[in-house]
Parts: structure tokens; C-alpha cells; sequence
């Protein structure tokens, strides 16, 4: 969980960036929540595989 975290925290400080917003504007539980949302149901993968 910690390396998702570590990736996550990446994705929004490179997504600050480029938008020229502080990083502070982009909530981790935020984020973590859309990432939530569009994973949905095909993760993790081995199990989406094994239902098909």
C-alpha cells in the first residue's frame, strides 16, 4: 500500500505542476478516491481474469 501511496503522492504533485497549482490544493484522500473509482471492479487483474 505504501508504493500506491508513494505513486499516487507523484501523480499529484506532476498534476500540480503542469495545472500551475500548489500542491497543497490536491487532497491525498481525494485522490485516492477517484483512483478508486476508476479502477472499480478490474482490480487487481488476476481476479478480473479469473471471472471471465
Amino acid at each position: 500500500m505504501l508504493c500506491v501511496r508513494q505513486a499516487l503522492r507523484h501523480l499529484i504533485t506532476d498534476t500540480a505542476h503542469r495545472a500551475g497549482l500548489p500542491v497543497t490544493c490536491i487532497s491525498l484522500k481525494s485522490a485516492l478516491a477517484a483512483v478508486r473509482r476508476t479502477v472499480g471492479t478490474d482490480f487487481p487483474p488476476r481476479e478480473a481474469a479469473a471471472n471471465r
